[in-house]
């Protein structure tokens, strides 16, 4: 695939991928099923929370450009997905959003909810770059 196609192949499956993520992650909160595991999360559906998800998720997509990740299988997809888990549990909640290291502050189980979204966002975004390779 020539260079500006997989660029803005894998921008846009990370921009579904990140859209995925979000939708699954606010139907958890809606559905009762992050104050079950008392989880303190449950974003409002809106554009001001939605796009900031799809664009970070294309942004993120960029990281399967990196050689050891440009293999385009569903497990390079899960392996990569642990960056940008590890960026937002170790760099953004602690130190950007106060939360606490991996976001405790949030709850026991938040840092596995996270983990999960991204692991799902990883899923999402190699399917549909194999799709629209």
């Amino acid at each position: 695939m020539e260079p500006i196609k997989s660029i803005s192949t894998l921008f846009a499956s990370g921009c579904v991928g990140g859209f995925i993520k979000a939708i699954i992650f606010w139907i958890c909160g809606i559905a009762g099923l992050t104050a079950r595991y008392q989880v303190n999360i449950q974003p409002d559906m809106s554009i001001e929370w939605l796009l900031p998800q799809v664009v970070y998720g294309g942004l993120w997509g960029m990281i399967f450009l990196l050689p050891f990740l440009n293999k385009g299988s569903i497990t390079i997809g899960l392996l990569g997905a642990l960056i940008p888990a590890a960026v937002q549990l170790l760099i953004v909640l602690p130190f950007i959003e106060n939360q606490g290291l991996m976001g405790q502050t949030l709850g026991t189980y938040a840092p596995l909810f996270f983990l999960g979204a991204w692991l799902l966002w990883g899923l999402t975004t190699m399917i549909w770059f194999r799709l629209a390779k």
